[in-house]
């Protein structure tokens, strides 16, 4: 077989399996942050910094980023099987790199208060990303804000 062939094959087979293998990360970790919602806090707990106060909505971190990541490849899974967008997964998916683009902007505006200086590389390219799914979705205002969030 042709390896440019057994490459796909294989690219398929791994977007279709890796929401599957994903799925019990998923559930604990919505587990977690529906705790953040109850409690407000993560179950791991806050940080404690005098000097450098740190809000405890700046530690959903892995809470927000995991179903994000399995929002995407149920998305790209379901595209390869159907060969057809999923909007409803994209959109489960924007809104979760909607919320972690929005904390990830704050830090960016709260490090510069923090440290006097700008940060260096806070701008990821999944962030582009999500412009781009927004723009898809036809979103024009998620579109609009993930934009002031990237630049």
């Amino acid at each position: 077989m042709n390896k440019n062939l057994e490459k796909f094959l294989r690219k398929r087979n791994q977007a279709i399996n890796n929401p599957r293998k994903y799925k019990d990360i998923y559930l604990n970790n919505i587990e977690e942050l529906y705790f953040f919602i109850q409690y407000g806090h993560t179950q791991r707990g806050t940080l404690k910094n005098e000097i450098l106060p740190i809000s405890d909505w700046e530690m959903l971190d892995s809470e927000l980023s995991i179903p994000c990541n399995y929002y995407e490849m149920d998305a790209q899974a379901s595209f390869v099987e159907k060969r057809k967008l999923d909007f409803d997964k994209l959109a489960f998916f924007l809104q979760y790199g909607y919320y972690g683009n929005i904390i990830t902007y704050s830090r960016k505006k709260r490090f510069l208060l923090r440290f006097s200086r700008e940060p260096v590389g806070l701008v990821s390219p999944t962030s582009v990303f999500h412009l781009s799914v927004a723009v898809i979705l036809y979103n024009n205002d998620y579109a609009s804000h993930f934009y002031k969030l990237v630049t």
